[in-house]
């Protein structure tokens, strides 16, 4: 009954916020998930094991004594103000954060406490308390609730420090956070961001760790992956006034947004020195709707002030960008394989944009065929693989821009299982397959396969180039597996692209039309000669399994963890 009760619960809010399209969106998600019972279940035996692994590591390797002994010893030029927006704080909350940064292995930090007049005299006994105990606690009683942004703000004005931090007042920091935020500063960082992981109320749980990626745009405009713990310069923070409060719910993440517009280089830190608070009281899980809202304004307003062509929309609480196709362009199709003339037709009537001529080639001969072609993106299509309306026009949107070189759709077989989500490198194991094999509808890691993300390589089953771009290149080169893919996007990353895979392209496909986890190895020697031993990946976190189930190699946490 309860199933039932939620189930409906669920109906009227998809049809209060996103209407008929909604509405039908859950049911057909429902549908899915039936289908794929057994898929759905050991993928979240799977993140529940992921997280009780991870549990055990974090308890098993504290921060050694010598490594301690070490940092302690480090000297840095910058001091950390780690700026602490207060509300009737729950006070054990707040005393374990204090804990938590007094701990730190580098003494070099400030916390400036803001309180939004708090009606919670314990809070306040709390804070004043931490204010005697150690002057680096400096705290500020406020004469009214300015709201998160606006006490974030009040805190920042505090600060002395040169660089800042945001923290929530109910998080914990790792001991050694402000050693690396302050080592990054002072090897000529000029923002930063670190992993994290939640942990649960009572703070000695911790789960769902999440390991990120180097910086990547489109995948920051999908949703706020930055997160905690974040930092810059407080010049920086100053000078892009701060936090907005119209943006209130995701206030962070369009500080992250603007803030990644002026520097030239923002920098990843994968080490999880954040531990969030899971509580039933955060303002994220009470107002989501308004969060994402709030989100969709910050990354239009990005949108806007880069002059880039596109607007931005909320579906079932994730933010969408639709980026405006090129204008009367010249597309040909380059078709790899046979096909028949049906699905041929029904491919082009749901392409949703012209398609001037029509290229059939072979493997082996794709770069050759393609030099006959016409058309200024070039947009390949393997054979039987059939994507939803509108596919077309999504890719060209992407491709259009000058920053990205190839851009494709993410591939699911019958059982609405996926084939291809972006591919990754490792000069270890070769190419990677993220999400093979997992169901569409189920949780993935951090809900990666829902968004538009920056990958290492798209599959040529589904992709579209500018045809400047391509021969620019070199082409997809001698490979005759879909390694090809992987191939043209790392040489475009190295020659200052990026490349796109967007959800909003996806196609049902044969499994034989993209790498699976099995074949990838079929062609690694190639891609090694190509590209070295070296690790060049960036969009894929090393402690991932090579199906991008969140199941950690406890040798790499070793490597990414410390």
């Amino acid at each position: 009954m309860a199933s039932v009760r939620d189930w409906c619960r669920s109906a009227v809010e998809a049809l209060r916020e996103d209407g008929a399209a909604g509405l039908a969106d859950l049911v057909r998600t429902k549908c899915i998930g039936l289908r794929c019972r057994k898929t759905v279940l050991a993928m979240r035996r799977g993140r529940q094991e992921a997280d009780e692994t991870w549990n055990r590591w974090v308890h098993d390797h504290p921060l050694s004594p010598e490594t301690r002994r070490l940092q302690a010893h480090d000297q840095f030029p910058d001091t950390l103000s780690i700026l602490v927006p207060t509300y009737n704080t729950n006070p054990s909350h707040l005393a374990a954060l204090a804990e938590s940064i007094a701990a730190q292995t580098c003494s070099r930090w400030e916390v400036c406490f803001y309180d939004g007049s708090s009606t919670d005299v314990r809070t306040r006994s709390m804070l004043e308390l931490l204010a005697r105990r150690d002057a680096r606690f400096r705290v500020t009683f406020g004469k009214e609730n300015l709201g998160i942004s606006g006490n974030t703000n009040a805190a920042l004005a505090m600060a002395t420090g040169t660089w800042v931090a945001l923290c929530d007042h109910d998080d914990l920091l790792s001991p050694e956070a402000v050693w690396c935020i302050l080592r990054a500063a002072a090897r000529g960082a000029e923002m930063v961001y670190t992993d994290e992981d939640k942990c649960s109320q009572d703070g000695t749980f911790f789960f769902d760790p999440h390991l990120k990626e180097d910086f990547a745009p489109d995948s920051l405009r999908s949703g706020n992956y930055i997160c905690h713990l974040m930092a810059m310069p407080a010049s920086l923070m100053r000078s892009l006034g701060g936090l907005r409060s119209v943006c209130d719910g995701s206030q962070d993440h369009d500080l992250a947004l603007r803030a990644s517009e002026q520097v030239q280089h923002v920098q990843h830190i994968p080490r999880v020195l954040y531990h969030w608070r899971m509580l039933d009281s955060s303002y994220s899980h009470e107002r989501a709707v308004l969060c994402v809202q709030a989100a969709a304004r910050a990354v239009q307003d990005q949108l806007d002030r880069l002059d880039l062509p596109g607007r931005v929309e909320t579906f079932r609480r994730r933010i969408v960008v639709h980026y405006e196709p090129p204008k009367d362009a010249r597309v040909t199709l380059v078709v790899i394989g046979g096909g028949t003339e049906s699905w041929l037709q029904e491919v082009l009537q749901r392409a949703g944009y012209p398609v001037a001529e029509v290229i059939h080639a072979r493997v082996a001969q794709l770069d050759g065929e393609t030099q006959r072609a016409s058309g200024a993106y070039l947009v390949f299509l393997a054979e039987g693989v059939l994507p939803g309306r509108g596919w077309l026009t999504e890719l060209l949107g992407y491709a259009r821009r000058r920053d990205v070189a190839c851009t494709g759709g993410i591939l699911v077989d019958k059982h609405q299982c996926y084939l291809h989500c972006g591919y990754a490198w490792d000069p270890e194991t070769g190419c990677i397959v993220p999400f093979h094999g997992q169901c569409r509808v189920g949780i993935t890691s951090q809900l990666k396969d829902r968004g538009v993300r920056n990958v290492s390589g798209v599959s040529s089953a589904l992709m579209c180039v500018r045809r400047e771009v391509f021969q620019r290149l070199g082409g997809f080169g001698p490979y005759l597996s879909d390694a090809r893919g992987l191939s043209i996007g790392l040489r475009a990353i190295r020659a200052g692209f990026c490349n796109v895979i967007t959800p909003l392209a996806m196609a049902s496909a044969p499994p034989a039309a993209c790498l699976s986890p099995d074949s990838a190895r079929n062609e690694y020697t190639l891609l090694q000669q190509e590209f070295g031993v070296h690790d060049i990946e960036h969009y894929y976190p090393k402690a991932m399994d090579r199906r991008g189930a969140m199941i950690p190699d406890p040798g790499r946490l070793e490597e990414v963890g410390r």
